[in-house]
């Protein structure tokens, strides 16, 4: 570790001299120089990039050669525009065209890699373009490659002849194939993220190609402005975004992010040409010279006053050409934030969360999975478009591994990404991670979301691809993290509402326990008085059958006496029975009454005198009659 570090350090050290040492030269001598100076520079720390990224990877590595070939070529250029006389240029060409002479081999041999598409013909091929080149680098020496060299205000160039035409047509024939390719494959991949990884290198490749066809053209005697360093920087830069990054933005966000800057610098630039042109002509040139200063302030606050306006209007336009059916995130949010406050059951959050995305995204299916309390499992609350037998059959135990992965990483996960990296055997099969993307599969999970409150992940949400098969941008993936959160937070209120509950329930249920501990001695003397009269009636019963006085007290007491028991244990057991949850219409005078009559014996005891005042035609209340009675008995218990 030690070692790495130190040779880092090194290469860090050596770069930041060679750049230093560049700007120098750049600056004092051309600066015409400094475009192929940054874009060879750029090239060769890409490769090293890549390269360091993962060392076994072919893609890594023939990308690597490639970009050192293209930074080397880039260098040639930069010699040529700091060159002080041609047989300076001629030495210097005939050992920096080495990348040139490589570029078509090495992009050939990388497209054959990220494509994978190397069989015994591609292998062929390949090995012809190496041939040829090397033919080429041979040629290279003897002086047969330029007539002469040309002298302009920007660089020394090599006035094309045979070979070097030659090498020309070998160039674009090889570039065309690596193209085709690159669509073919393209054409082939079921992976949205394959696809948009070609995409990137193909737009990156074609940026480079329609751009660096102007360093050829002066070997042609064309006066065009070399521009192909830049194009070279582009696709260096592109290229190695789309290997080393695998949640990609859509290629449509990067082309249109650049269309909108060069429009807004465009825009700048015309009105600063415009506040200029103005002046000079209200108060002429010699004015203008004068007051140089006064001008360019102007112009620079009518820019700072146009800049944010006119920055929102080139956005706006730009995402109506590249994304005609974009959707408000900001609407969005508001709405389901509103939504939500209405909610304190789990499902129904739940159910609003999908249905709220497979609204505004066109997703086909997706899940919510939340926690269960008792087993810690995870299952199915709310679906989009799963069929039940899924329903039923799916759930993930606690410690899965996509479920340690939401956690331990805390984004969201990417089926795709690791489908993609087990082929390109990024890391070896593993029999838990196989399982995991199996069951997704099931699920048409593309994404995984976590629904984390705190540390404690609480629940999972799973969305399958888009309609139009388009794949997630940036602000796709971050407009759905900010949903989740929202629903997270909605999630906890319910939690929290739905303990409160339980624990007025189990207060409830407390209050009746110590009330019945309070009535126990009053509710014994209530039972044991008939008990008392029906026992005496029981002793006397063997002795005075034929007493018709008796008989008469007895059918008339005993029945009272059976009837009183009856109603105190049948208040009793609606007092100790659990509550009803539903409230109904209920006469409030019964309730007191039935209250009064369970309490008889205690009031009687305290000495206390009731008197009953009802209305009549009383109307009838919608409560729960239950906890109604709780409250009076409570009420009276507190009275005596």
């Amino acid at each position: 570790m030690d070692r790495d570090n130190s040779r880092t350090k090194i290469f860090v050290f050596f770069i930041g001299i060679v750049f230093v040492v560049g700007i120098y030269l750049v600056v004092r001598l051309n600066p015409h120089s400094l475009s192929p100076f940054i874009a060879g520079l750029a090239s060769f720390l890409l490769a090293f990039f890549v390269y360091s990224k993962d060392k076994k990877n072919l893609i890594n590595k023939t990308f690597a050669l490639s970009s050192i070939a293209l930074a080397i070529f880039n260098f040639n250029i930069f010699g040529l525009c700091l060159a002080p006389n041609e047989i300076f240029a001629i030495h210097w060409t005939r050992i920096f065209r080495l990348g040139f002479l490589l570029v078509p081999p090495t992009f050939v041999h990388f497209t054959l890699a990220i494509t994978r598409n190397k069989n015994e013909i591609k292998s062929k091929i390949l090995y012809i373009s190496y041939l040829i080149a090397l033919i080429f680098i041979i040629l290279n020496w003897t002086g047969n490659f330029e007539d002469r060299f040309i002298k302009t205000e920007w660089t020394y160039m090599p006035r094309g002849g045979t070979v070097y035409t030659i090498f020309v047509i070998n160039l674009v024939v090889f570039i065309c194939y690596s193209l085709f390719e690159l669509i073919q494959k393209y054409r082939r991949a079921t992976s949205t993220l394959e696809q948009n990884q070609l995409q990137y290198v193909f737009v990156g490749a074609a940026v480079a190609v329609l751009i660096g066809a102007t360093n050829l053209f002066l070997a042609y005697g064309v006066r065009v402005y070399p521009f192909g360093s830049l194009g070279y920087i582009a696709y260096t830069g592109i290229v190695a975004y789309a290997i080393v990054k695998y949640q990609l933005m859509d290629i449509r966000v990067v082309i249109s992010k650049g269309f909108a800057y060069a429009s807004l610098v465009g825009a700048i630039s015309g009105i600063y040409v415009l506040t200029v042109g103005i002046f000079q002509g209200i108060f002429g040139t010699t004015v203008l010279a004068q007051s140089s200063f006064l001008v360019n302030a102007f112009a620079a606050m009518i820019i700072a006053a146009t800049f944010q306006p006119l920055k929102n209007r080139i956005r706006s336009t730009v995402d109506k050409i590249f994304f005609k059916e974009k959707y408000d995130p900001q609407k969005i949010l508001k709405e389901f934030t509103w939504s939500l406050s209405l909610l304190i059951e789990a499902d129904k959050i739940a159910n609003l969360l999908i249905n709220t995305v497979a609204k505004t995204l066109h997703i086909t299916k997706g899940s919510v999975f939340l926690v269960e309390k008792e087993t810690g499992r995870f299952r199915i609350n709310a679906t989009e478009g799963l069929n039940q037998a899924i329903i039923d059959k799916i759930y993930f135990a606690k410690d899965e591994f996509l479920l340690r992965w939401l956690k331990e990483e805390n984004k969201i996960f990417i089926r795709e990404e690791f489908e993609f990296n087990l082929s390109r055997q990024e890391f070896p099969p593993n029999e838990e991670i196989v399982q995991t993307l199996n069951k997704l599969e099931v699920l048409e999970a593309y994404l995984s979301i976590p629904l984390k409150i705190k540390d404690e992940l609480v629940g999972v949400f799973n969305l399958s691809n888009k309609m139009s098969q388009e794949m997630f941008t940036a602000d796709d993936l971050e407009f759905l993290s900010t949903l989740a959160n929202q629903a997270v937070i909605a999630l906890e209120n319910a939690r929290l509402y739905e303990e409160m509950r339980e624990l007025e329930k189990n207060l409830h249920r407390a209050d009746k326990l110590s009330a019945l501990g309070t009535l126990a001695a009053n509710i014994a003397h209530e039972i044991k008085n008939p008990l008392v009269a029906i026992k005496t009636f029981t002793q006397l019963f063997p002795k005075k059958f034929n007493d018709p006085e008796f008989q008469e007290k007895y059918n008339q007491i005993v029945p009272q006496e059976l009837e009183r028991l009856e109603n105190i244990l049948h208040e009793l057991l609606n007092f100790s029975r659990p509550s009803k949850e539903a409230s109904q219409p209920v006469e409030i005078e019964k309730i007191i009454d039935e209250i009064l009559l369970f309490m008889d014996s205690e009031i009687l005891k305290s000495k206390v005198r009731v008197i009953k005042e009802y209305q009549e035609n009383l109307p009838k209340i919608f409560t729960n009659p239950d906890q109604m009675k709780q409250v009076f008995l409570n009420l009276l218990l507190n009275a005596i």
